[in-house]
């Protein structure tokens, strides 16, 4: 013991530890350590609080957690963070967290939102995006407001005109009278030749198909 005692390193330690216990008892530190120390029964809920199975697996998982929190320390990941977390905000303010959320505790729900998402469509349009993709790149979207207009209005034709059968030449001489029948003959011909110009331009000249 005195051997022990009388090494300089470990007298050096003895000492710091003898400051600091001091340290301790002026600043009031020691008395309630003292008294938890005394009361069983304060003792047992500490011990309890320190070793049970979450801070076991803590300890267990220790280089994991280190790991994880080098991770998130970095700058990178704390500026996603953060903006993850401005944006979780923003859709919880709008009240699209709570939409969510009770979709996906709605089992019924949730499987029709599965269905209309995973089905022979989709899958479809999925194994043929980049042809659809590629053939919506040669849309003019100038003229968007041209193939919307077609699409309704024949619609609206098929939703509210009687569908007359056509069974004699002289019936489309007597329809010829009729100036929304001439206007519309007009857009149907000025449709015709721009298919007409396309099919000559790209499709003859390349040799893909043949004009009788």
């Amino acid at each position: 013991m005195l051997e022990t005692l009388s090494d300089e390193e470990t007298l050096g330690t003895l000492l710091q530890t003898l400051d600091l216990m001091k340290l301790l008892n002026k600043s009031g530190i020691l008395d309630p350590i003292k008294g938890i120390l005394q009361d069983e029964d304060t003792l047992g809920k500490v011990m309890s609080a320190l070793v049970n199975d979450d801070t076991l697996n803590l300890l267990s998982n220790w280089n994991n957690i280190l790991k994880l929190l080098e991770v998130v320390s970095r700058e990178d990941v704390v500026n996603n963070i953060s903006e993850l977390m401005g944006l979780y905000n923003k859709l919880k303010s709008l009240g699209l967290i709570d939409v969510l959320k009770g979709i996906t505790e709605d089992e019924d729900t949730i499987g029709k939102v599965m269905n209309g998402i995973i089905n022979d469509f989709t899958m479809n349009l999925l194994a043929h995006w980049n042809e659809i993709v590629n053939d919506l790149s040669k849309f003019d979207l100038t003229n968007f407001k041209y193939y919307t207009l077609l699409i309704n209005e024949t619609g609206e034709a098929l939703k509210e005109e009687k569908i007359e059968k056509i069974t004699h030449w002289w019936q489309l001489l007597g329809l010829l009278k009729d100036p929304e029948i001439q206007v519309g003959l007009g857009v149907v011909i000025a449709v015709l030749r721009h298919i007409g110009k396309y099919h000559m331009k790209y499709i003859v000249q390349n040799g893909t198909t043949t004009t009788s």
